[in-house]
């Protein structure tokens, strides 16, 4: 296997990961708030609607996202050849560091 794809499958696994980090977190806090509201009892205000197909995480940052999408891009494109030929065994590295931009880019 080739260096760079081991480096990409981490840096995806790292972004599945934080991602179900995130999620598991807020099901915590939606739990814990359940069992105050029912240590309060009926005089507990009602709860909040909570849409459960909404996702748990959100964008941070756009000015995050977005330059972690064009490195990402830039790095298939160097993969394909079409930019910068030259630089071709190189492709990961734009794809990796955009990667892990991107796993900062949600919470």
């Amino acid at each position: 296997m080739d260096t760079g794809l081991i480096v990409i499958v981490v840096v995806v696994v790292l972004f599945y990961a934080r991602l179900y980090l995130i999620n598991r977190g807020k099901r915590r806090r939606e739990k814990l708030a359940l069992i105050e509201r029912m240590k309060i009892g009926k005089k507990a205000p009602p709860l909040p609607a909570t849409n459960s197909d909404t996702p748990a995480f959100k964008v941070k940052s756009w000015w995050i996202i977005g330059p972690a999408i064009l490195l990402m891009l830039l790095g298939s494109a160097i993969f394909s050849e079409a930019l910068i030929p030259e630089f071709k065994t190189f492709w990961w590295v734009p794809v990796a560091v955009g990667g892990v931009l991107f796993i900062f880019g949600f919470e």
